[in-house]
């Protein structure tokens, strides 16, 4: 688990565990893979247009839409990554905007 990863170069990644859901990300600066226990999710990060962070039922959630508007997790049966932590969920979220921001 890498928490402290400032730079990413071309073959360098985020890699996070998130605790409690069995949920591993990996953000490079072309690519997001999300891996859990019910799906793989995969997509080139250039295509993600909106980061949608917000707390529901006591968890912390994220979801992630296209530039034009549409649910990137259509197949996923909740759609959205949830956290049982804010500090994990503001954390993937800040690794995904920086990646973003960089491009």
């Amino acid at each position: 688990m890498t928490n402290n990863l400032i730079v990413l170069g071309e073959n360098e990644a985020i890699v996070k565990e998130i605790k409690g859901k069995k949920i591993y990300a990996a953000i490079t600066p072309k690519r997001v893979v999300i891996v859990s226990e019910d799906y793989t999710f995969s997509i080139l990060t250039e295509t993600i247009g909106t980061i949608q962070f917000y707390k529901k039922g006591g968890k912390y959630s994220l979801r992630l839409y296209t530039k034009d508007g549409a649910d990137m997790f259509p197949f996923a049966k909740n759609r959205r990554l949830e956290y049982f932590r804010e500090e994990e969920a503001r954390e993937f979220e800040s690794a995904l905007s920086s990646v973003l921001l960089a491009k």
